[in-house]
Formats: C-alpha cells, structure tokens, sequence
C-alpha cells in the first residue's frame, strides 16, 4: 500500500474540527469585540469564563458526590427521584 501525503488529510479535515469544537460563538467573538469595544468586550469575557469555570467547578463536586453518578440523568434520579428520610 502507497503511503499518502498527511497534509490534504488535515488540511480538509481542520476547518470542519474548528467549526464543531469551537462553536459559532467563538468564531463570532471579533466581530463581538468590533461592537462592543475593547474594554466592555474583555470584561463580559472575563465575567463568562468566570461563570463558566464556576458552574464547571459545581457540577465536579456534584458528580463527585456519589460513586454512581456519571451523568446529568444520574444526578437528577439523585436529587429528584431518592427517598430521602428526615
């Protein structure tokens, strides 16, 4: 079998991984930045990756709870569906 050139590979296969990894989001954060300003844009930035570390932070201890939690389903058959004794 003929060993093929790696570049068509990636270069085919990399604006169809940065679309879906990134998200419409990211890539409509220039023209965001373009009508915002500099210093509202960074700041509602800083203040969404703030939030965003923040509830990633939560939803770790939340799995971390209990052996048997892996997902968003398993935390809510936890939370809502357990009998709890008071």
């Amino acid at each position: 079998m003929a060993q093929q050139c790696l570049f068509p590979v990636v270069f085919q296969f990399l604006p169809i991984h940065s679309y879906f990894t990134l998200g419409i989001g990211i890539l409509a954060l220039p023209l965001g930045f373009r009508y915002s300003g500099w210093i509202i844009g960074l700041s509602l930035f800083m203040f969404c990756s703030g939030v965003t570390n923040y509830t990633a932070k939560i939803l770790a201890k939340c799995l971390d709870y209990d052996e048997g939690l892996y997902t968003f389903a398993d935390m809510g058959k936890h939370k809502f569906l357990s009998k709890h004794v008071a």
